[in-house]
């Protein structure tokens, strides 16, 4: 497993709660970095919109980080 900072940490927490939709064209560098890594995946709804949502990977990372702090 990959050393995760804390604003991924952070975007793990985010998609815990609820999956995240990007709009257009824009790119979220550390969503992309958790989808290659495997903590997270994506799905294109239409041409317009990324939905990306936790794997179960993340779950894991999320559970080892939440039982450190």
């Amino acid at each position: 497993m990959m050393q995760l900072n804390y604003d991924e940490i952070r975007l793990l927490r985010e998609l815990k709660n609820s999956d995240r939709r990007i709009s257009g064209n824009r790119l979220d560098v550390g969503l992309e970095r958790l989808v290659k890594e495997g903590y997270a995946t994506t799905f294109h709804p239409n041409v317009s919109e990324t939905l990306y949502s936790i794997k179960t990977k993340g779950w894991a990372a999320l559970h080892e980080a939440e039982g450190n702090d």
